[in-house]
């Protein structure tokens, strides 16, 4: 077995997990994709640069300076090569072609306004939004452009910061609301306007309902939306709060409410900050959620990765995290997430961190808060 480089690391994880991280080969866990497909697994790092890992053998392919963290990753559906690179609480976005590993364009938010870190294509490709915020009234808006062209073809607005937002397949939009409106400030902090929700929105931005959470200390920042419509949400601690920790919600879609999944006291006391990043792996019925404080900019840090079973909304585990970004890869049916230079994948049995060796590629420091994998269907 071979230690990671921090003690501290391998002895706060066992205290609360009992697990070890173990060097393994990274081999194929199920059938891979098809022939002439690529699966690229997307995740950024502090040096400004998104890297991506061919999930079939296992190396680095292509390493593209955006001279930012890259937040998150919005791929077209029609293009598929073409992938938006998003700040987080910025000013600019970058399409990469990842089939050539270069920068096509770039996108800068409108004055006045701060790119928050998130956004979608529309299902036929022929629209890209992103989630803003106004510095100067603090509100959160979702502002979609032409693909081709980048001309404004919408935009609505939710009562507090707006962050992550998704495309339903009844071609509705699902947005984050914090609840929370603080001018040229922190989207978290200040006076309360409501409590924070998923506003359901048309096409033409005409509100269709909200799910509240009931708890007036915590700040829905991520979500995700399984094939069946389970929503998956993600808090954050309100600035000035009493609570050290973010809370996961679940919701299946035709309640349209959201039930809180219960951690052990012994799991809630050892979580500390925000629950980031969630991937799904709908087979097993199971996701895992970061809880990584800020992202994991200290890399002293050391984060934890909630198991849990989204359907029936009951915690199965914990597995120790050098990042927030996490993904679940289905060709190999497994889960992924980078680190301080290494990617690991995460054995969600023995609730094990398992070491993809690198070879002789030289890796970032691969603390993008959101990883994404990449289908291109085939190769030029």
């Amino acid at each position: 077995m071979e230690e990671i480089s921090r003690r501290k690391f391998l002895a706060d994880v066992s205290l609360l997990t009992g697990v070890m991280v173990c060097h393994l080969p990274f081999r194929a866990l199920a059938q891979g994709s098809g022939n002439g497909e690529e699966d690229l697994l997307a995740v950024g790092s502090i040096d400004g640069c998104v890297y991506q890992f061919d999930l079939k053998t296992n190396r680095l392919k292509k390493k593209v300076s955006v001279g930012f963290m890259p937040h998150s990753f919005i791929q077209n559906p029609k293009q598929e090569e073409r992938v938006w690179v998003v700040s987080g609480w910025g000013n600019l976005a970058k399409e990469v072609d990842f089939r050539h590993g270069k920068v096509i364009r770039s996108w800068k938010a409108p004055s006045g306004f701060q790119i928050a870190g998130h956004g979608f294509h529309s299902s036929d490709g022929e629209k890209v939004f992103f989630s803003l915020l106004n510095l100067e009234t603090g509100q959160g808006h979702l502002v979609g452009y032409h693909a081709a062209t980048l001309q404004q073809t919408f935009e609505c607005t939710v009562v507090g910061a707006m962050h992550q937002c998704h495309s339903l397949d009844d071609g509705t939009i699902l947005l984050s609301s914090s609840g929370i409106r603080r001018p040229h400030g922190i989207p978290r902090s200040g006076p309360r306007l409501e409590k924070s929700s998923l506003v359901r929105v048309t096409g033409d931005g005409k509100v269709l309902g909200q799910m509240f959470i009931d708890d007036m200390d915590q700040v829905i920042g991520h979500f995700s939306v399984a094939s069946d419509g389970t929503i998956i949400a993600l808090t954050c601690p309100r600035v000035g709060a009493n609570v050290s920790s973010g809370s996961i919600y679940v919701s299946q879609s035709e309640k349209f409410s959201l039930s809180k999944l219960t951690l052990p006291a012994d799991v809630g006391s050892q979580l500390h900050g925000e629950f980031f990043s969630v991937a799904i792996d709908e087979a097993d019925n199971c996701a895992i959620a970061s809880a990584c404080g800020n992202g994991l900019v200290d890399m002293s840090a050391i984060g934890r990765g909630v198991l849990f079973d989204f359907r029936a909304c009951k915690f199965l585990g914990v597995v120790p995290l050098l990042a927030s970004n996490i993904a679940y890869d289905r060709a190999r049916r497994q889960f992924i997430s980078g680190g301080n230079g290494e990617l690991f994948r995460i054995n969600k049995k023995s609730l094990q961190l398992e070491r993809i060796p690198a070879g002789k590629d030289k890796l970032g420091y691969l603390r993008g808060p959101h990883s994404a994998i990449i289908r291109l269907k085939g190769t030029v």
